[in-house]
């Protein structure tokens, strides 16, 4: 994506600059842009995590790395779900699995629907099982993914995010996208008071002072705004359980 600051006004253009030959001395003709702002606005995805401080301290320090990084991936995902919505309207596709020649038809026309210059950055972001649906692909497919969620598509890039519902992969123009992610902050204390929420949405405050217990906080800052209409397209991937 291209990163921007939070808050400020982004400048960009709605549309072309077009440009003609002149000759010596002839007036320049002059082109008049559409420029549209928009700011970039810092949402946050959180999670709290409460132990007693006797199983928080029997951890070891590589167990507590582990449990931090369980609520990175946990206000990661919501995150993930969050950034995708905001891309706007999304055109699908649908193909079968196994039908190479379907599934690369399919990503002619969703790129044929985004690509508009040379130069452009594009992205390809897949759920966890339309990796494992095109593994099995020849390299001579151009599509190249390996289970690790590694690889490219048609050249570009690829990357792996559970917010997609299972099968679904999109084609992000990079390049027509505002973004902007702040490292996921961790925090402790042993001080506070925590309102816990039950399945019944019942609401009470513990102390983490009177019952000797920790809490651990997790805030992740990120914002995103597409700079067109139409920055994404989606696929679908059927008939493979």
């Amino acid at each position: 994506f291209q990163l921007a600051p939070m808050r400020l006004p982004l400048l960009y253009s709605t549309g072309d600059v077009s440009a003609a030959m002149v000759t010596e001395g002839a007036p320049i003709t002059a082109v008049d842009v559409a420029l549209d702002g928009v700011k970039l606005t810092p949402r946050k995805a959180a999670t709290i995590l409460t132990a007693t401080k006797e199983a928080w301290g029997d951890i070891s320090g590589p167990g507590q790395a582990y449990i931090n990084a369980l609520l990175r991936k946990a206000v990661g995902k919501v995150a993930d779900g969050q950034m995708i919505a905001a891309l706007g309207t999304i055109p699908a596709e649908t193909a079968a699995a196994d039908d190479s020649a379907a599934v690369r038809s399919a990503f002619q026309e969703m790129a044929a629907q985004l690509i508009r210059e040379a130069g452009q950055r594009m992205r390809w972001i897949l759920s966890p099982q339309a990796v494992a649906m095109l593994a099995p692909f020849a390299p001579a497919d151009r599509i190249e993914v390996n289970l690790d969620g590694t690889g490219t598509i048609f050249g570009a890039p690829i990357m792996v995010s559970t917010a997609l519902p299972a099968g679904d992969l999109l084609l992000v123009s990079a390049s027509d996208v505002a973004a902007n992610l702040i490292d996921a902050e961790i925090e402790a204390s042993d001080e506070a008071d925590i309102t816990m929420i039950n399945a019944e949405d019942a609401r009470h405050v513990v102390s983490m002072w009177q019952t000797n217990s920790v809490a651990v906080r997790t805030i992740l800052a990120f914002g995103l705004e597409p700079l067109r209409d139409t920055v994404a397209a989606r696929l679908t991937l059927t008939g493979v359980a």
